[in-house]
């Protein structure tokens, strides 16, 4: 699949909760992600913009690869890439096996981020928007990072035309102009997670 993704810090959850309902937004569910996030033996992550990662959603595990960002020539803050995800139980049914797979292949942990994360459904002019509401941990400290939105449209099957991808990154800025979402956060949840263990 395809998504195309905005994110913005969250001063007041409670508040942006009920625009979200305001503007049509259905709950689906409250869940909690605990992501693994690894880096490649023989490339960096961190300088090719990839991600890949082991996400136990509740507890079910998957495996998630994130490609280069495309390219954003009008700097909209809107991130566009191809994301691979699949389920790793029943057989590996707490993801360990493929944890233990890519150590032993080379791959090195970095680091571990953790969320609350309340979804949305938003049905605009035939498209479906997701809306999360994220609450997002140090898991190292014990203690939150704070409140963030991310607005996001996929595709799902393969890259689409850049036009397609353009009206989407409209589309999510509108839903941000409507939910009066002033304060863009460009930085990733693990980037987030790795400047604070810095700090």
């Amino acid at each position: 699949m395809f998504e195309v993704e905005l994110k913005y810090r969250v001063p007041h959850p409670e508040t942006l909760r009920r625009r979200m309902i305001d503007l049509g937004g259905v709950f689906i569910a409250r869940v909690e992600n605990r992501d693994t996030y690894f880096n490649h033996p023989s490339r960096d992550f961190r300088q090719t913009g990839e991600a890949f990662r082991i996400r136990h959603e509740d507890g079910i595990p998957m495996v998630t690869y994130k490609s280069p960002k495309v390219a954003d020539h009008n700097q909209t803050g809107v991130k566009a890439r191809r994301e691979l995800e699949w389920r790793l139980d029943p057989g590996d049914a707490d993801g360990s096996r493929m944890q233990s797979l890519l150590l032993h292949l080379g791959f090195e942990i970095v680091a571990q981020v953790v969320k609350w994360r309340e979804s949305f459904r938003l049905d605009q002019d035939d498209d479906r928007i997701t809306l999360t509401l994220d609450e997002v941990y140090q898991h190292q400290r014990d203690s939150t990072l704070g409140w963030y939105c991310e607005i996001e449209s996929v595709f799902p099957m393969g890259e689409p035309p850049a036009d397609q991808v353009d009206l989407a990154r409209q589309r999510l800025m509108a839903v941000a102009e409507q939910l009066e979402l002033t304060e863009v956060e460009p930085l990733s949840y693990l980037r987030l997670v790795l400047a604070d263990q810095t700090d």
